[in-house]
């Protein structure tokens, strides 16, 4: 959906009416909540959208969102059903499961303003731009460090220890390195730093918070750029549950 990369689900019409196929949810006890986008084009006795046996409406040419709560008795939640006209097809992207009930998703009136309109901050960082600037997929991780922190955050009490996270311009702090990850030599980068005054008081970790990102896939992926001396007794980088 709004992008001209990437790969969708499509099912054309087979020309047999009746003919079917379905996606097929290995744990139906697991997830409360399924929504997914899909585009329908606007003809007569085309494909037919199925979740949970419940006819979806037709997007008639556009994309829509489809959300909906998730039974256990259905293990091949959606479905899409051949009709006669040979011009039919329908395409679903970004489907996500959820343990979350359906009901909590949707719960947010917070509100995102894009300076010219307003968005329900459920649409920030979901990978789909909805702000006519982009600003809703600004600080959404990516990130140089070398204009702002880009929505991580590192004042959360895990960061409050004997050592912590700080954003700091290239080379500033004695020892530190003098490029950032791309040669570059000016600009600014995350550092672990010590706080206290106590020799070798690194007993506690150091936690830097991302910014909520929705609409994942299995296929994303965390990749960064690190450098640090050896300093006795730390020697480990740990990420969190993502």
């Amino acid at each position: 959906t709004q992008s001209e990369d990437g790969y969708y689900l499509l099912f054309k019409n087979t020309g047999t009416k009746g003919n079917s196929t379905s996606l097929t949810l290995l744990d139906t006890n697991r997830y409360q909540c399924v929504y997914l986008w899909y585009y329908m084009p606007n003809l007569s006795d085309g494909v037919e959208l199925y979740v949970q046996g419940e006819r979806v409406p037709s997007s008639n040419g556009t994309w829509k969102h489809y959300q909906a709560r998730l039974l256990t008795i259905w293990d091949d939640p959606i479905s899409a059903v051949s009709g006669l006209n040979p011009k039919g097809f329908v395409a679903i992207d970004d489907v996500s499961v959820s343990e979350t009930a359906c009901e909590e998703l949707t719960r947010s009136n917070e509100g995102f303003d894009c300076g010219n309109k307003t968005i329900n901050i459920e649409r920030v960082c979901d990978f789909v731009t909805d702000c006519d600037d982009g600003t809703d997929e600004k600080d959404c991780g990516q990130c140089d460090f070398s204009e702002s922190s880009c929505g991580w955050k590192n004042h959360s009490l895990t960061n409050m220890g004997p050592t912590s996270w700080r954003r700091e311009a290239i080379g500033s702090v004695e020892n530190s390195p003098q490029t950032g990850s791309d040669g570059r030599r000016h600009g600014h980068y995350l550092l672990l730093r010590k706080n206290g005054k106590k020799k070798n008081d690194y007993s506690a970790p150091a936690g830097l918070d991302s910014p909520v990102i929705r609409n994942t896939n299995k296929l994303c992926t965390l990749s960064f750029y690190y450098n640090y001396a050896f300093i006795e007794g730390v020697d480990q980088l740990q990420r969190g549950r993502v």
